[in-house]
């Protein structure tokens, strides 16, 4: 609620969000870092680049902010595999 009444307000909290066994991605106050099946990397300053345009995984000035996003990010076989869609398939009907 802090962050709908106020978008400014201070944010200690991280998203975690994963497509099946493609991807893993956290986002925390000023960065998003993603980590593809395939070991890509992305990472991303939202703070100086809200549209996730330049991919920093490369800059040496942001080292240390990959260091700790990689070891946040839990791996592919860390995660609980995704739960079963309830609805039926097309060819069922």
């Amino acid at each position: 609620m802090p962050l709908l009444r106020n978008p400014d307000a201070e944010w200690k909290s991280t998203a975690v969000s994963a497509l099946y066994d493609r991807y893993v991605s956290i986002r925390d106050e000023r960065f998003r870092y993603t980590r593809y099946s395939d070991d890509q990397e992305e990472l991303y300053d939202c703070a100086k680049d809200p549209h996730e345009w330049t991919n920093q995984t490369g800059n040496p000035q942001y080292a240390s902010d990959l260091k700790r996003l990689r070891a946040s990010v839990p791996s592919l076989s860390e995660m609980a595999p995704p739960v079963p869609s309830s609805k039926k398939d097309d060819k069922d009907d």
